[in-house]
């Protein structure tokens, strides 16, 4: 059985409050937290009543609102999924016991790698000038030894070689992923989101440069699925103990074969979240029934207190015959009042709880 799962184009924006109540008391301080999801990388542009507010961060804190103001947050994220440049052709895995086309070549305890993508390779696949946003490696079913990659780093940069030799190239490298300790997950694509998107000029080739510092003896790598190339298409450094700056080792290995890549083009998108409006406490409540605090007819225009009573408010007891009883839980904020009428009865039964 084929199941199409249909890509993620899009994410959504959510907005919850996180401190204070709704409805509230003019002046107090409130604070919203903004999520997207299935998106990363987000901006926000926090919004009260359509006019920007706030900072870009997911919070939003405010003593200075209103009753009826609306709160939004636009978030701009890249969605989970995007077109995926598919480099090279899926090929075998890499032996466990070389480092040769692994992206996670823990066969050594220390790493640097220099892998090439041509520009004629992604004219080939359709794409021209635009931004990659992840890159993703392919893995088999081999756990690394050792099995985290310290301080793994992945840096792009734009370049004009159209092959590699034994010492690597020095531009002006962008770092997209890292540095991180990585554990990748077997039997699966590793997705690494750029932190900073990747702005392909359309016509220089690109230089993937991998380089971690575990500086343990490394006994087995990663296996993912490798790439033959008709060019040298790699460089890598290779040793176990004692390497001070593992990316600063410039000196490698070459060979016409790197890791298949998957080089994803995601554009961002602009979401907006669903308002929260907030309502204005009612500042009075007053029981004009008899009998039991929670029957809604009991309480002027059926407008019974809520379950946390805030400190603006006040609840004034008036029962038009007998008593009111309350038969239930009632927290109330230091601050708030409650009135007994003179001459009314009021028993309680249930429990007044003060608390903020």
């Amino acid at each position: 059985m084929s199941i199409l799962v249909p890509p993620v184009n899009s994410f959504d924006a959510v907005v919850t409050q996180t401190k204070g109540f709704n409805p509230f008391c003019p002046g107090d301080t409130v604070t919203f937290k903004a999520a997207a999801i299935i998106g990363y990388n987000p901006a926000y542009q926090w919004k009260v009543d359509g006019n920007n507010a706030g900072i870009n961060s997911p919070e939003f804190t405010s003593a200075l609102l209103n009753a009826g103001q609306a709160i939004t947050c636009a978030i701009t994220a890249m969605p989970g999924c995007g077109v995926d440049a598919k480099i090279g052709t899926e090929g075998v895995f890499n032996d466990v016991t070389t480092t040769n086309g692994a992206a996670y070549p823990t066969y050594y305890g220390n790493g640097h790698q220099q892998y090439l993508i041509r520009a004629s390779e992604l004219f080939a696949l359709g794409f021209s000038a635009g931004t990659f946003n992840r890159l993703g490696f392919v893995t088999g079913s081999n756990v690394g030894n050792p099995d985290t990659l310290q301080e793994y780093t992945i840096r792009i940069a734009q370049v004009g070689n159209a092959a590699l030799t034994g010492v690597m190239l020095t531009p002006s490298f962008n770092t997209v992923f890292g540095p991180y300790n990585y554990a990748p997950a077997t039997n699966s694509i590793n997705y690494h989101n750029f932190s900073t998107p990747l702005n392909w000029d359309g016509t220089s080739n690109l230089l993937i440069d991998i380089c971690f510092s575990s500086d343990v003896y490394g006994s087995a790598s990663y296996q993912t699925r490798t790439s033959a190339t008709p060019f040298v298409s790699s460089s890598r450094f290779q040793k176990d103990y004692n390497v001070v700056s593992p990316c600063d080792s410039l000196i490698g290995f070459t060979a016409n074969m790197r890791p298949y890549m998957l080089l994803s083009k995601i554009a961002q998108t602009e979401v907006t979240s669903e308002p929260i409006t907030l309502e204005k406490l009612e500042p009075v409540y007053r029981f004009t029934g008899t009998g039991n605090w929670d029957i809604p007819a009991n309480w002027l225009n059926s407008k019974m207190p809520p379950e946390h009573v805030l400190h603006c408010a006040e609840i004034i007891i008036d029962p038009s015959s007998g008593e009111c009883v309350l038969n239930k839980a009632q927290v109330i904020a230091p601050g708030a009042k409650i009135t007994v009428v003179t001459g009314k009865k009021f028993r309680v039964i249930g429990d007044v709880l003060v608390q903020e």
